[in-house]
């Protein structure tokens, strides 16, 4: 007999209020060992604003073919089960800032607008004053904005503006209180952040002698727990991305060239997260957003044996994850 249930959950206006109501049980439920009573909370509304982007993204951009909520509902369920993104941390401000960058970003689609390219890269900016690293993912996002027509020297120095404009800022606020060395903690990220040598709060640096035996030390300091999360998000973004290369004749021009650059960016994501390990829940909601618009584009849309089975498993999978991120 053929289970209708994926397609009824998939087109359901009520799916995102009930996975809402859900995963608010499980956030109080299932509290990570470090919880500090206001963290959680402040945690748990980062994490709800974070959906609510989601969801305004999709809707802006439809990158649905059908009139679905699953997207979002599938972010809040991994959000969820990863009880250590729970309480409030540097990794819920890169999450935001990063999906608030997306929204103009995704506008530059055969547009090379100064001022929608400087709103882009302003977010990353202001993640880079807490979390240089960041910037590791503006050539990609330069890259991106090239593969959808959306790049020219204007937009391209525009960009270059909104990367110095927080810096400036913090520059002039300092010398306006006479603190002039104080600033220097915030420590000017973006002239330094891609020079061979760069090596900042134990990132590792980028070197000729940077060898195997650096990468194996640093993948030793994942736990299991880690593993188990990450091979989670993995395994749904890989089945998203085979099922949109597949059935990609099905989407609109515009809105495969976005998944593409989603694409894009779960890998360069993927990339900093197999080196730099010591960063992993601070990168980790990236790759969370890039698997559950992946996998929802899948699940809410493919409708065989596969995705049915996929479906029921990936449930299970989801309460295994939350269970192992819980007791270890």
């Amino acid at each position: 007999m053929r289970l209708e249930f994926q397609k009824i959950i998939a087109g359901s206006p009520f799916t995102l209020p009930i996975v809402s109501a859900v995963a608010i049980a499980v956030w109080l439920l299932f509290r990570p060992s470090n919880d500090e009573g206001m963290r959680l909370w402040l945690g748990m509304g980062a994490s709800a604003f974070a959906v609510y982007l989601l969801a305004e993204l999709n809707n802006r951009n439809v990158l649905l073919r059908i009139s679905s909520r699953f997207i979002s509902s599938l972010f809040a369920v991994l959000l969820a089960v990863i009880v250590q993104l729970h309480s409030f941390q540097l990794g819920h401000v890169v999450l935001v800032l990063s999906l608030v960058s997306f929204f103009p970003f995704f506008q530059m689609y055969q547009s090379a607008s100064p001022l929608l390219s400087f709103f882009t890269y302003l977010p990353l900016a202001l993640v880079s004053l807490v979390f240089p690293p960041i910037l590791f993912l503006v050539p990609v996002y330069w890259l991106c904005q090239m593969y959808m027509r959306g790049f020219s020297l204007k937009s391209g120095m525009a960009s270059l503006l909104a990367l110095a404009f927080p810096y400036w800022m913090a520059f002039g606020v300092r010398f306006f209180l006479g603190e002039y060395d104080a600033w220097i903690p915030v420590q000017m990220a973006w002239p330094t952040v891609f020079s061979p040598s760069f090596s900042l709060s134990g990132f590792l640096p980028i070197q000729d002698e940077f060898t195997a035996a650096d990468i194996h030390a640093n993948y030793e300091k994942m736990s299991p727990r880690q593993i188990v999360q990450f091979v989670y998000i993995l395994l749904l973004l890989a089945v998203g991305i085979v099922d949109l290369f597949l059935k990609k004749y099905l989407d609109k021009t515009r809105t495969r060239i976005l998944y593409h650059v989603i694409v894009i960016h779960a890998l360069f994501v993927i990339f900093l997260l197999l080196f730099q390990m010591q960063y992993f829940y601070q990168l980790l909601p990236l790759l969370v957003a890039d698997a559950a618009i992946m996998g929802g584009h899948f699940m809410a849309q493919t409708y065989n044996r596969f995705s049915h089975v996929f479906s029921i498993i990936f449930l299970m999978a989801s309460l295994a994850v939350c269970f192992i991120s819980y007791i270890s």
